[in-house]
């Protein structure tokens, strides 16, 4: 598994110990950066590899390890429309 620098999505998450869709939430939330050899229009489809230095600071925690604000949840606030001041 580690005779490459690269690993796919199923090595690098066993090699994190993590299922892949924990990958997947982890490049969303910008903690870690998968390298795409092919373009496609949306993040369906297409090899996605993970460099393992990448891996390696990651669980070390390095730049790429630290954590980002989790987006708030819930319905959000009604806003009032504001009255025109009145001459």
């Amino acid at each position: 598994m580690l005779d490459s620098p690269y690993l796919n999505q199923t090595e690098a998450a066993e090699f994190l110990r993590v299922v892949p869709r924990t990958l997947i939430r982890w490049e969303e939330e910008g903690r870690l950066k998968p390298f795409r050899p092919t373009k496609t229009k949306n993040r369906g489809g297409g090899i996605v590899l993970y460099r393992l230095q990448d891996l390696i600071n990651f669980i070390e925690g390095g730049a790429a390890a630290k954590p980002t604000a989790a987006p708030k949840r819930g319905r959000p606030k009604k806003v009032e429309p504001q009255q025109q001041p009145t001459t």
